[in-house]
């Protein structure tokens, strides 16, 4: 049994006004659930940001490759066989942080499992910086 808050009557679990006083009962609800929903907010929000960065990273290392390595290389006269290495190696390095991270904590959230603060510094370093400020906001205690 719970107790009204305002009058201290005895009242119904589920009863949402107090038949004593009349007051609402709404206040007297945990607010842990917000709290949880909040974090939960924070973590769906920093996932997003997390797989911006996959897609984007690539994307702006194969940018990278094509407008300032490529002019180089072939002004060189070098072998064409190393265009396309250069082009993997600036689209496939990047991901090699990002994806194992936005998979981890993507797993974690799933589960329920709280996100360690090494996963979370980590993707503020190598991720997002937005995401990482997000995931070290959220609260992971149950």
């Amino acid at each position: 049994m719970r107790y009204c808050q305002h009058c201290g009557s005895e009242i119904h679990e589920d009863a949402v006004i107090c038949v004593h006083c009349g007051r609402s009962l709404e206040q007297q609800k945990p607010a842990q659930s917000s709290t949880k929903s909040n974090s939960d907010t924070l973590i769906t929000i920093a996932k997003v940001f997390m797989i911006i960065s996959c897609v984007a990273t690539p994307a702006i290392g194969l940018l990278y490759g094509l407008i300032f390595l490529i002019p180089a290389i072939a002004t060189a006269t070098a072998e064409l066989l190393i265009i396309p290495i250069i082009i993997i190696l600036c689209c496939c390095i990047p991901l090699a942080w990002t994806l194992p991270l936005t998979i981890s904590v993507h797993n974690k959230s799933k589960n329920h499992e709280p996100v360690g603060t090494g996963i979370k510094v980590c993707t503020l370093i190598f991720v997002n910086m937005i995401a990482g400020i997000l995931l070290l906001c959220a609260n992971d205690e149950d």
